[in-house]
Protein backbone atom coordinates (compact mmCIF):
# COMPACT_ATOMS: atom_id res chain seq x y z
CA UNK A 1 0.00 0.00 0.00
CA UNK A 2 1.47 3.50 -0.96
CA UNK A 3 2.39 6.08 1.34
CA UNK A 4 -0.45 8.28 0.94
CA UNK A 5 -3.16 5.53 1.06
CA UNK A 6 -1.43 4.59 4.32
CA UNK A 7 -2.24 8.55 5.12
CA UNK A 8 -5.96 8.40 3.95
CA UNK A 9 -6.60 5.51 5.99
CA UNK A 10 -5.21 6.39 8.92
CA UNK A 11 -7.30 9.39 8.53
CA UNK A 12 -10.45 7.77 7.21
CA UNK A 13 -11.03 6.59 10.80
CA UNK A 14 -10.51 9.40 12.67
CA UNK A 15 -12.70 11.79 10.77
CA UNK A 16 -16.00 11.37 11.74
CA UNK A 17 -16.31 15.27 11.88
CA UNK A 18 -16.19 15.15 8.65
CA UNK A 19 -18.80 13.11 7.45
CA UNK A 20 -20.43 11.55 10.89
CA UNK A 21 -23.85 11.56 11.32
CA UNK A 22 -25.18 12.67 15.14
CA UNK A 23 -21.24 11.88 16.26
CA UNK A 24 -21.25 8.54 14.84
CA UNK A 25 -17.95 7.71 13.28
CA UNK A 26 -17.78 7.21 9.47
CA UNK A 27 -15.11 4.90 8.31
CA UNK A 28 -14.05 4.93 4.55
CA UNK A 29 -12.68 1.80 2.76
CA UNK A 30 -10.02 2.34 -0.03
CA UNK A 31 -11.11 0.87 -3.48
CA UNK A 32 -11.25 1.30 -7.33
CA UNK A 33 -13.61 3.30 -9.20
CA UNK A 34 -14.91 0.03 -10.37
CA UNK A 35 -15.03 -1.72 -7.09
CA UNK A 36 -17.11 1.67 -5.68
CA UNK A 37 -19.32 1.36 -8.31
CA UNK A 38 -20.24 -2.29 -8.34
CA UNK A 39 -20.27 -1.90 -4.23
CA UNK A 40 -18.84 -5.21 -3.64
CA UNK A 41 -18.24 -3.97 -0.26
CA UNK A 42 -20.79 -3.79 2.97
CA UNK A 43 -20.34 0.29 2.49
CA UNK A 44 -21.07 3.27 0.60
CA UNK A 45 -17.84 4.62 1.68
CA UNK A 46 -15.10 5.19 -0.13
CA UNK A 47 -11.61 6.02 -0.69
CA UNK A 48 -10.93 6.91 -4.29
CA UNK A 49 -6.95 7.47 -4.29
CA UNK A 50 -5.84 9.42 -7.12
CA UNK A 51 -8.60 10.12 -9.32
CA UNK A 52 -8.48 10.21 -12.61
CA UNK A 53 -10.24 14.00 -13.02
CA UNK A 54 -10.82 14.16 -17.07
CA UNK A 55 -13.12 16.89 -16.71
CA UNK A 56 -14.72 19.23 -13.99
CA UNK A 57 -17.35 21.97 -14.25
CA UNK A 58 -18.84 23.68 -11.13
CA UNK A 59 -19.83 21.34 -8.50
CA UNK A 60 -19.41 17.91 -11.00
CA UNK A 61 -16.47 16.22 -12.49
CA UNK A 62 -16.21 12.95 -14.52
CA UNK A 63 -13.47 10.65 -13.00
CA UNK A 64 -12.55 7.92 -15.58
CA UNK A 65 -10.78 4.72 -14.80
CA UNK A 66 -10.83 2.21 -18.12
CA UNK A 67 -13.76 2.52 -19.89
CA UNK A 68 -15.59 3.59 -16.79
CA UNK A 69 -16.46 7.40 -16.26
CA UNK A 70 -18.62 8.52 -13.23
CA UNK A 71 -20.13 12.10 -11.85
CA UNK A 72 -18.42 13.19 -8.41
CA UNK A 73 -20.75 16.08 -7.09
CA UNK A 74 -19.29 18.57 -4.50
CA UNK A 75 -19.28 22.11 -3.10
CA UNK A 76 -17.15 24.22 -5.51
CA UNK A 77 -15.56 20.55 -6.42
CA UNK A 78 -14.18 22.19 -9.80
CA UNK A 79 -12.64 24.72 -7.83
CA UNK A 80 -11.38 23.01 -5.16
CA UNK A 81 -9.62 20.10 -7.56
CA UNK A 82 -7.83 22.79 -9.75
CA UNK A 83 -6.80 24.68 -6.60
CA UNK A 84 -4.83 21.33 -4.95
CA UNK A 85 -1.78 19.97 -7.49
CA UNK A 86 -0.46 17.29 -5.53
CA UNK A 87 -1.37 13.76 -5.67
CA UNK A 88 -5.13 13.71 -4.06
CA UNK A 89 -7.34 10.98 -2.55
CA UNK A 90 -11.32 11.59 -2.69
CA UNK A 91 -13.80 10.37 0.48
CA UNK A 92 -16.93 9.90 -1.31
CA UNK A 93 -20.45 8.25 -0.66
CA UNK A 94 -22.21 6.04 -3.10
CA UNK A 95 -25.19 6.98 -4.37
CA UNK A 96 -27.52 4.93 -6.26
CA UNK A 97 -29.60 7.26 -7.77
CA UNK A 98 -30.70 8.47 -10.17
CA UNK A 99 -27.73 6.86 -11.16
CA UNK A 100 -24.68 5.33 -9.66
CA UNK A 101 -22.74 8.87 -8.64
CA UNK A 102 -20.43 10.03 -5.74
CA UNK A 103 -21.09 12.81 -3.67
CA UNK A 104 -17.45 14.01 -2.29
CA UNK A 105 -17.44 14.47 1.15
CA UNK A 106 -13.70 15.98 1.72
CA UNK A 107 -10.18 15.47 0.00
CA UNK A 108 -6.69 14.91 1.37
CA UNK A 109 -3.80 16.37 -0.98
CA UNK A 110 -0.09 16.54 0.37
CA UNK A 111 -1.32 16.10 4.14
CA UNK A 112 -3.49 18.51 4.36
CA UNK A 113 -7.69 17.85 4.73
CA UNK A 114 -10.00 19.82 2.24
CA UNK A 115 -13.81 19.54 3.15
CA UNK A 116 -16.11 19.86 0.75
CA UNK A 117 -19.47 18.46 1.21
CA UNK A 118 -22.60 17.65 -0.35
CA UNK A 119 -24.54 20.46 -3.17
CA UNK A 120 -27.24 20.10 -5.30
CA UNK A 121 -26.01 19.51 -8.91
CA UNK A 122 -27.43 19.25 -12.36
CA UNK A 123 -26.75 15.33 -12.86
CA UNK A 124 -27.44 15.03 -16.86
CA UNK A 125 -30.45 12.38 -18.09
CA UNK A 126 -28.29 9.07 -18.92
CA UNK A 127 -29.67 6.66 -21.19
CA UNK A 128 -29.02 3.30 -22.72
CA UNK A 129 -27.16 3.93 -26.15
CA UNK A 130 -27.49 0.31 -27.43
CA UNK A 131 -31.66 1.06 -26.94
CA UNK A 132 -32.13 4.48 -27.47
CA UNK A 133 -34.34 5.70 -30.52
CA UNK A 134 -32.85 8.83 -32.35
CA UNK A 135 -36.20 10.97 -32.73
CA UNK A 136 -37.91 11.05 -36.00
CA UNK A 137 -37.48 14.58 -36.48
CA UNK A 138 -33.48 14.38 -36.61
CA UNK A 139 -32.61 14.26 -39.87
CA UNK A 140 -28.73 13.20 -41.61
CA UNK A 141 -27.76 16.11 -44.01
CA UNK A 142 -24.41 16.10 -45.79
CA UNK A 143 -22.10 17.54 -42.90
CA UNK A 144 -19.17 17.93 -45.15
CA UNK A 145 -20.84 20.41 -47.72
CA UNK A 146 -21.67 22.50 -44.93
CA UNK A 147 -19.76 26.02 -44.81
CA UNK A 148 -20.05 29.35 -43.02
CA UNK A 149 -21.39 30.45 -46.81
CA UNK A 150 -25.52 31.23 -46.05
CA UNK A 151 -25.98 29.21 -49.19
CA UNK A 152 -25.12 25.80 -47.73
CA UNK A 153 -26.31 27.01 -43.59
CA UNK A 154 -29.89 26.89 -45.32
CA UNK A 155 -29.80 22.93 -45.65
CA UNK A 156 -29.91 23.35 -41.60
CA UNK A 157 -31.63 26.48 -40.82
CA UNK A 158 -34.13 25.70 -37.99
CA UNK A 159 -33.57 21.49 -38.26
CA UNK A 160 -32.64 19.21 -36.16
CA UNK A 161 -29.87 17.00 -37.29
CA UNK A 162 -26.96 14.39 -36.94
CA UNK A 163 -23.52 14.88 -36.56
CA UNK A 164 -20.82 11.74 -36.65
CA UNK A 165 -17.14 12.12 -35.81
CA UNK A 166 -17.01 15.44 -35.06
CA UNK A 167 -14.75 17.44 -32.35
CA UNK A 168 -14.92 19.52 -29.60
CA UNK A 169 -13.14 22.21 -28.78
CA UNK A 170 -13.69 25.81 -26.79
CA UNK A 171 -12.94 29.02 -28.41
CA UNK A 172 -12.90 32.75 -26.42
CA UNK A 173 -16.02 34.90 -27.83
CA UNK A 174 -17.64 37.63 -25.91
CA UNK A 175 -20.47 37.47 -24.55
CA UNK A 176 -24.02 40.15 -25.26
CA UNK A 177 -22.63 42.59 -22.99
CA UNK A 178 -19.20 42.31 -24.52
CA UNK A 179 -17.78 40.22 -21.78
CA UNK A 180 -15.04 37.79 -22.55
CA UNK A 181 -16.49 33.80 -22.26
CA UNK A 182 -15.18 30.23 -22.99
CA UNK A 183 -17.33 28.65 -25.41
CA UNK A 184 -17.60 24.91 -26.67
CA UNK A 185 -17.37 24.33 -30.12
CA UNK A 186 -18.18 21.59 -32.58
CA UNK A 187 -16.18 21.38 -35.69
CA UNK A 188 -17.40 19.93 -38.42
CA UNK A 189 -14.93 19.43 -41.68
CA UNK A 190 -16.01 23.03 -43.22
CA UNK A 191 -17.11 25.24 -40.62
CA UNK A 192 -17.62 25.27 -36.68
CA UNK A 193 -20.83 25.90 -34.57
CA UNK A 194 -20.71 27.09 -30.65
CA UNK A 195 -22.82 25.01 -28.25
CA UNK A 196 -25.33 27.05 -26.55
CA UNK A 197 -27.89 26.03 -23.71
CA UNK A 198 -25.97 23.30 -21.64
CA UNK A 199 -26.17 22.56 -17.85
CA UNK A 200 -23.01 21.70 -15.67
CA UNK A 201 -22.86 18.15 -16.12
CA UNK A 202 -22.91 18.11 -19.60
CA UNK A 203 -20.12 21.25 -19.56
CA UNK A 204 -17.63 18.58 -17.71
CA UNK A 205 -18.36 16.45 -20.05
CA UNK A 206 -18.01 18.27 -22.75
CA UNK A 207 -14.48 19.18 -21.12
CA UNK A 208 -13.77 15.54 -20.78
CA UNK A 209 -13.81 14.90 -24.69
CA UNK A 210 -12.24 17.79 -25.10
CA UNK A 211 -9.22 16.72 -23.59
CA UNK A 212 -9.29 13.33 -24.90
CA UNK A 213 -10.17 14.72 -27.77
CA UNK A 214 -13.21 12.29 -28.19
CA UNK A 215 -15.23 12.67 -31.33
CA UNK A 216 -18.93 13.74 -30.82
CA UNK A 217 -21.52 11.64 -32.24
CA UNK A 218 -25.47 13.16 -31.45
CA UNK A 219 -28.44 15.54 -32.69
CA UNK A 220 -27.83 19.15 -32.67
CA UNK A 221 -30.35 21.96 -33.28
CA UNK A 222 -29.92 25.27 -35.40
CA UNK A 223 -31.84 27.65 -35.59
CA UNK A 224 -31.73 31.22 -37.37
CA UNK A 225 -28.52 32.18 -39.75
CA UNK A 226 -26.41 34.67 -37.80
CA UNK A 227 -26.25 38.19 -39.88
CA UNK A 228 -22.40 38.94 -39.02
CA UNK A 229 -20.83 37.83 -41.83
CA UNK A 230 -17.13 38.78 -40.40
CA UNK A 231 -18.04 35.95 -37.45
CA UNK A 232 -19.52 33.38 -39.92
CA UNK A 233 -16.54 33.68 -43.32
CA UNK A 234 -13.49 35.31 -40.95
CA UNK A 235 -13.66 33.22 -38.20
CA UNK A 236 -15.30 30.21 -39.77
CA UNK A 237 -18.26 29.99 -37.20
CA UNK A 238 -21.74 29.20 -39.07
CA UNK A 239 -24.11 30.05 -35.83
CA UNK A 240 -24.92 28.82 -32.23
CA UNK A 241 -26.67 25.04 -31.94
CA UNK A 242 -28.17 23.75 -29.04
CA UNK A 243 -27.73 19.82 -28.26
CA UNK A 244 -30.76 17.41 -28.39
CA UNK A 245 -28.69 14.49 -27.40
CA UNK A 246 -25.10 12.99 -27.70
CA UNK A 247 -22.92 9.60 -27.07
CA UNK A 248 -20.60 9.52 -24.26
CA UNK A 249 -19.05 6.16 -23.00
CA UNK A 250 -21.77 4.04 -23.98
CA UNK A 251 -24.44 6.20 -22.52
CA UNK A 252 -26.62 8.79 -24.54
CA UNK A 253 -26.49 12.00 -22.83
CA UNK A 254 -30.32 13.53 -23.39
CA UNK A 255 -30.76 17.17 -23.11
CA UNK A 256 -33.56 17.62 -25.12
CA UNK A 257 -36.10 16.20 -27.72
CA UNK A 258 -38.22 19.09 -29.16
Amino acid sequence: MRKLLKLVVVVALLAGIFAGCQGRRVVYIPTSLKGAVEASLSTNNYIIESPNVIGAYGRIAVVREGELAKFFVGDSLEARIKGVQAKKALFVRRVATPYVHFIVDFMIAAGDTIKVGEAAANLPALRDAGTFQTPDDYTMVAIDKLTPNRRTLKIIQNKKFLVVGAKVTTTDTTDAKGAKVQKFVINLKNVKFTIEDTNEGVQAILRAMVKEEANFEGGLIYGAIPASREERESHGIGGSVKIGFFKYMGQMVVLRFT
